[in-house]
């Protein structure tokens, strides 16, 4: 194995140093107004706060399709380039405001359907709804500007914005529930609002590295959906899958069983901070790395990995009740459930670590996808004949079942990449829409690392951190 040399180590030192001193301080502040909001909402309301919070990830996976993943991929060097920047977000944000004129009435349909059997108020659920979509419009320019931001390494804008939205959340929040006014509806509405000043100000932050043009380009969008293309099936599918869950557990469950699965999850949120690493850090370090250091740096990364998320399971058997202490007396019953819910995180996390480096390297592909997709649906299916849905450990055990099934599908795609860089295959040159014959001035054909386009995942982990409270 390559191990790294005293300056890379001490280089790397530096980058988790600052990684965590930002993140952590912003996840930190995260996790204290969650957990604020568990204990100052009622059972009922932290239910539906839960539902809407829930139901925003899916239908927002809908509004983007993974175009938001594209922009660094398709600028590639050309950052310092802000005509290029702006091109490829104004396509990113021309088309999502399409995906959002489409998810408003099906997005409405499908909320007033989940919510219907829990008997809640309508002027509740349209509340609720509203700010979802409000979120959801805003999180776009939080998304493409922030990754401008990203590409120049500038963090201090970047982490400013979110320490002020951490801040404004938790100072709105102790407000409203100090004159009795926090519920569902206006703790999802101060979500919203923040995420609105958190793209404006993103926004403002980068326009010396954006230039955008006053209509998207024709091309740029097609070059965008190009990219895009081969996640569209499993995005849609993780969409639904997730509405899968929520449908579930508001069906057959009762609002406490919401409550609790929700509260459950709390316990990781402080964990999100390692999921960012591997999207802000792993993902860029992994796609620059010379393949005969990959293999190295790969199993370091994953045993890292496993490692972590072992102890920290271990820790949720033997120690439950200091889990249960964070979340408060109302759900002190849930010594049993603690395990299981940090088993599937774990297994989501390991997940989530092969999919970053795995699109680093540009490892996505068809038959990947469509395999992600049978096994899904296999697993969801065995959950339903196995497990009681109507108990928040079998909620629980549904979940676990399905971040089994995803993480098995990633070590098979791993397995393949690394094979296929061993024996390339021999395909027709993929057209790089950059690159131009010298001599001819005509687009010139390339080889990539495979023999294929690239093509990028959607930013999924950067979508949960601004969807994530204080969602700036």
């Amino acid at each position: 194995m390559d191990l790294p040399h005293r300056g890379q180590l001490l280089s790397w030192a530096r980058k988790i140093t600052t990684f965590l001193l930002n993140q952590g301080g912003i996840q930190l502040l995260s996790l204290c107004t969650g957990l604020l909001v568990l204990r100052w909402m009622s059972v009922e309301s932290y239910a539906q706060y839960s539902v809407a919070f829930g139901f925003q990830g899916s239908i927002g996976m809908l509004i983007d399709l993974g175009v938001s993943g594209t922009v660094i991929a398709l600028v590639g060097s050309r950052i310092d380039e802000p005509a290029v920047v702006g091109r490829y977000i104004r396509s990113v944000l021309h088309l999502r405001t399409r995906g959002f004129l489409i998810g408003l009435p099906v997005g409405l349909g499908i909320f007033w359907w989940i919510t219907g059997r829990q008997g809640w108020p309508w002027e509740l659920r349209l509340a609720l709804f509203g700010s979802v979509m409000f979120t959801l419009y805003y999180q776009g320019w939080a998304g493409s500007y922030s990754g401008a931001l990203l590409m120049h390494q500038r963090l201090g804008p970047y982490y400013r914005t979110q320490f002020a939205g951490g801040i404004s959340r938790i100072i709105a929040t102790g407000a409203l529930h100090f004159v009795s006014l926090l519920n569902a509806a206006t703790g999802a509405w101060v979500n919203a609002l923040i995420m609105g000043l958190s793209g404006y100000l993103y926004r403002r932050d980068s326009r010396d590295l954006v230039r955008e043009p006053e209509r998207a380009d024709p091309t740029a969008n097609k070059e965008v959906v190009r990219l895009a293309a081969p996640t569209i099936l499993p995005i849609i599918f993780t969409a639904f899958e997730g509405q899968v869950t929520l449908f579930l557990v508001t069906y057959f469950g009762q609002s406490h069983n919401i409550a609790e699965v929700a509260a459950l999850g709390r316990l990781t949120q402080i964990l999100l901070v390692i999921q960012a690493f591997n999207e802000i850090v792993i993902h860029p370090y992994v796609a620059r790395l010379p393949r005969e250091r990959l293999l190295g740096r790969y199993l370091l990364f994953v045993a890292a990995g496993a490692g972590f998320t072992v102890c920290l399971w271990a820790a949720s058997v033997l120690f439950p009740g200091l889990f249960l202490f964070i979340l408060g007396p109302r759900y002190a019953n849930l010594r049993a459930e603690v395990p299981w819910s940090v088993a599937g995180w774990a297994l989501y996390y390991l997940s989530g670590l092969l999919w970053a480096m795995h699109s680093g390297r540009k490892w996505i592909f068809w038959w990947h996808t469509t395999t992600y997709c049978v096994m899904m649906v296999a697993a969801q299916v065995a959950g339903v004949f196995l497990f009681d849905l109507s108990t928040t450990l079998g909620i629980l055990r549904f979940g676990l079942l399905g971040s089994g099934a995803s993480l098995l599908v990633q070590v098979a795609g791993g397995v393949y990449g690394f094979w296929l860089g061993r024996h390339p295959r021999e395909t027709p040159p993929a057209l790089d829409t950059h690159a131009v014959d010298p001599a001819s001035g005509a687009p010139a054909a390339v080889y990539t690392e495979e023999g294929a386009p690239a093509v990028l995942p959607e930013a999924a982990v950067r979508d949960v951190l601004l969807a994530e409270e204080p969602a700036p």
